[in-house]
């Protein structure tokens, strides 16, 4: 899927040459991602740059429910190379996996015999 259907909400903003600050803002007045209403929206813009200028992988939760990884990477030319997954359907699965091995961990705990030992 191209990255600008990935946000519909700002898909005519991200285009070369508009400002990062922008995009966030108008993401998060359009409703596409959640803003932390303790904080401001420099605090939150700056929690969104931080990732870009170190590198690494973050995870993002969107407004409608899906969740992205974004990954990026600082190239020696100053510019920033970087790639979105929408891993939504994974995190779901991880989460019905997490509760099917804790639901037999408890069963074969309620069935387990007590000797009292390991």
């Amino acid at each position: 899927m191209p990255f600008r259907q990935l946000f519909p909400r700002t898909a005519h903003l991200r285009v070369p040459g508009v400002h990062f600050a922008d995009i966030i803002q108008a993401s998060v007045k359009l409703g596409e991602e959640p803003a932390d209403p303790g904080k401001t929206f420099d605090e939150h813009l700056a929690e969104k740059l931080a990732p870009l200028c170190e590198g690494g992988e973050k995870l993002i939760e969107l407004g409608d429910g899906r969740i992205f990884s974004s990954r990026t990477k600082l190239l020696p030319n100053g510019c920033i190379l970087g790639m979105m997954s929408d891993i939504t359907e994974r995190r779901s699965f991880e989460k019905n996996l997490e509760y099917q091995a804790l639901s037999t961990l408890s069963q074969v705990c309620r069935t387990a015999p007590r000797s009292g030992s390991l």
